[in-house]
């Protein structure tokens, strides 16, 4: 098991903080003095393996029996949320199904708020799902709500991800495709109250990424460059009407647009494509949003 250091990291920060990865081999053996202790240690790490495997795996057999839990685990995967490990095995134990993922759920919105959208400094949440990973293994935290107010400080407020969301990009190539599918899917089911099969639509980008001269009469190269990816630029699209559309003017776009089942694109009816009407509509995503990817707990 290639991350066997990493998983043993993350089962001794449920009993001491700060544990770094090059002081594993000397906390266990601080630790373990006696066989007795050896054999303890290695039952503890056998019941925690699967859902340290499962927990990166939302196809997992571990999640057959809690199929809710899939979506965000998917989410975790998604994101690259690790940070939140320590927590998520204290958690598994001692709180119910239910509000273990009522706690998943906390995360994923946290992590998509804090990592993703502000982009924020991720060791700061490696401290505190450390602090919260040894309360809930003491009995100090009983439930995701007191796991929420010892996160509070790391929960990016409204205001704060409303600004960051309306001048959010995100690559359509490579691994961030899967997020920008991911974050098209929640603004469509959002607008149109529909559950929408992320690999149904092509990602159209209404700015087009290959450009003809009649788009560059109202963008400059900075701002094509700057802009071909902001959020406010994609729209969930039909893969054969986007092959239509390609990278034609936007009155023809436009006309396609409303042939479109998705609701997101149906919407797009400015009367031409600037940097101020993408900016527009990206705020208004942005105030979406801001209540897509909201924590159950009152502030």
């Amino acid at each position: 098991m290639k991350k066997f250091p990493e998983f043993l990291r993350y089962y001794l920060s449920l009993k001491q903080t700060r544990v770094r990865r090059e002081r594993l081999f000397k906390v266990v053996r601080e630790s373990v003095k006696v066989d007795q202790q050896a054999f303890e240690l290695l039952d503890q790490l056998e019941n925690y393996s699967s859902l340290f495997i499962a927990l990166g795996n939302s196809n997992d057999e571990f999640w057959r029996d809690a199929p809710e839990n899939r979506p965000y685990i998917r989410e975790l995967e998604l994101f690259r949320v690790k940070q939140a490990y320590p927590a998520l095995f204290a958690a598994y134990g001692k709180f119910s199904p239910k509000d273990f993922t009522r706690l998943l759920k906390l995360i994923c919105i946290l992590s998509f708020r804090y990592t993703v959208v502000s982009s924020l400094n991720p060791n700061e949440l490696e401290t505190l799902y450390n602090k919260v990973a040894i309360a809930i293994a003491n009995g100090e935290i009983t439930n995701p709500r007191q796991v929420f107010d010892n996160l509070r400080s790391v929960y990016v407020s409204d205001e704060k991800f409303l600004q960051d969301f309306a001048l959010l990009s995100i690559s359509t190539r490579g691994q961030k495709k899967k997020l920008a599918r991911y974050i098209l899917c929640k603004l469509e089911a959002d607008v149109s109250g529909i559950e929408v099969n992320e690999d149904s639509f092509s990602i159209e980008h209404i700015l087009p990424e290959s450009l003809s001269s009649e788009w560059r009469q109202n963008f400059t190269d900075i701002q094509i460059e700057e802009m071909v990816y902001r959020v406010g630029n994609l729209t969930p699209l039909e893969p054969p009407l986007n092959r239509q559309v390609g990278n034609e003017s936007y009155p023809i776009k436009r006309e396609v647009y409303q042939q479109s089942v998705y609701k997101l694109t149906q919407d797009i009816l400015a009367e031409e494509w600037t940097p101020d009407t993408l900016a527009t509509r990206q705020r208004r995503l942005a105030q979406r949003a801001t209540h897509i990817w909201r924590s159950d707990f009152p502030l």
